[in-house]
């Protein structure tokens, strides 16, 4: 029998082995982890990638006057004043914080592309809090990553998520605050209810349209039962909406009606994923795991259709929670067991969806094989030499342009005080101005009465560029 003696130096040998043992536990833990978010990131990779082609893209009308925003709060330290009709002071701050801190406007050939990196990564973001959400959903790991690969692909979501729209800016936080809801333990601690719910604020005041999956996160906290947490979330949800959006409402009012395009142009553009994406939620309607996904799916599409309502704004919203949808339903679809008899089990749904699945495909996959305006570049150079000629021949007068050209001529090295946007300048202002017509602002001109007067009663002094490219400069006769 062998005697084992214990000294001073056997306790600090344990605690040193314990401490060592739990260093490698850790150590392995983040290692699997690590692994586990490869393919996450890397699809996240091919969405940052695949619309990287979109920053340098012809501008959406939507987007000149959050462009000057930004470009306000990054590079001037404030908000334009007025604010506008589209108001987003949030997400321009969120944007704003993104370019000051990167440098973005220093790294790009137009304030529009140093804008829209931010909003590159906001997509790629999306994309990894598909594949976590589908996770969280209990999906496999092929039907998130075939979630992700329809948010990359899909034209729609292509040209949504590429624009500067403060939903674009709204939608990581949606996904991470439905996420932590999305969960089969009825009892669980606090904290993934308090940051949920503080995602969903976030998300609500940055673009108010994302109030339309309050449903969906009410729905996920109802169906725990659990009475007093249901009152403590909504409450404290109520609460912080309640203050963002009153102080959003005190600066410029909180708007809810629809810019860009109707619903329609857009469901064009995609009407494989659209039609699939009503399909799919009707169906999941009838699936206790995605019915409250599907209630979030419907009550933005119904809000698009509402007549004067966000259509575009709700539309933008739709891809990823569609394409998860869509995802979670094929693959319940095929996994679905019913049992005949006492010991059969047969899967009823295998044949049709995977049928209907593969049909879906087989249009979906030419419909998207292309990549949307990549090949699209903007005619610079009409607008480049216009400043250029002001900057010689006008060096001091008070210019009137686009939002987006005025960001182009302070970046140029103009003085703000010697240009202004629209919204900025009123009657008097309009008559005392030289114009820097550009397409952007043309298409201002139905819009704006003072500013078809000041057009009418203006001479053209210099022109640069021809038909729809056509940069001119008008002065007073």
């Amino acid at each position: 029998m062998t005697a084992h003696r214990w000294s001073a130096l056997s306790s600090v040998r344990l605690i040193a082995r314990s401490w060592r043992l739990r260093a490698e536990e850790r150590a392995a833990t983040a290692g699997r982890a690590l692994f586990r978010l490869i393919v996450p990131l890397g699809l996240a990779g091919l969405i940052a990638a695949l619309r990287a082609g979109m920053l340098q893209s012809p501008a959406q009308p939507v987007e000149a006057q959050h462009v000057a925003q930004v470009y306000a709060v990054a590079e001037l330290g404030k908000l334009l004043d007025p604010l506008g009709a589209t108001a987003a002071p949030l997400a321009w701050l969120q944007i704003g914080g993104y370019t000051a801190v990167t440098d973005a406007f220093a790294r790009h050939a137009t304030g529009t592309a140093a804008v829209r990196e931010s909003i590159l990564f906001a997509s790629a973001c999306c994309a990894l809090l598909v594949w976590l959400f589908a996770r969280r959903m209990s999906l496999s790991r092929w039907t998130a990553a075939a979630a992700v690969g329809m948010v990359a692909l899909s034209p729609l979501a292509i040209s949504m998520q590429t624009a500067v729209r403060p939903e674009n800016v709204a939608m990581p936080w949606a996904l991470a605050g439905l996420g932590l809801l999305w969960t089969h333990n009825r009892h669980r601690s606090l904290a993934p209810d308090l940051w949920a719910t503080a995602f969903l604020v976030i998300a609500v005041i940055t673009a108010p349209v994302t109030l339309a999956l309050v449903p969906t996160g009410a729905w996920l906290i109802w169906r725990r039962r659990r009475k007093r947490l249901s009152l403590m979330v909504a409450s404290l949800f109520t609460l912080g909406v309640g203050i963002g959006l009153g102080t959003t409402s005190v600066l410029n009012g909180v708007y809810l009606t629809g810019d860009g395009p109707v619903p329609a142009h857009w469901v064009g553009m995609d009407p494989v994923l659209a039609a699939t994406a009503v399909f799919a939620a009707c169906g999941a309607l009838f699936s206790y795991r995605l019915r409250p996904l599907a209630v979030g799916v419907l009550t933005l599409i119904m809000t698009a259709l509402i007549p004067g309502g966000p259509g575009t704004a709700a539309l933008t919203v739709v891809p990823p929670l569609a394409a998860l949808l869509i995802a979670g339903t094929v693959e319940l679809g095929i996994t679905h067991r019913e049992r005949v008899g006492r010991h059969q089990l047969v899967r009823p749904f295998l044949v049709p969806t995977a049928a209907l699945a593969v049909t879906v495909a087989a249009f979906a996959i030419p419909a998207w094989a292309s990549p949307v305006g990549a090949t699209e570049r903007p005619d610079i150079a009409p607008a480049a030499a216009a400043a250029t000629w002001l900057r010689v021949n006008l060096p001091e007068a008070r210019i009137l342009t686009d939002d987006s050209t005025w960001v182009e001529l302070v970046l140029d090295g103009r003085p703000i005080t010697a240009t202004t946007r629209p919204d900025e300048c009123v009657d008097t202002c309009l008559a005392q101005s030289w114009l820097l017509l550009t397409p952007a602002l043309r298409q201002e001109i139905d819009v704006r009465p003072g500013l078809a007067s000041a057009v009418d009663h203006s001479k053209v002094v210099a022109v640069f560029g021809s038909g729809e490219t056509r940069v001119e400069v008008r002065g007073r006769p």
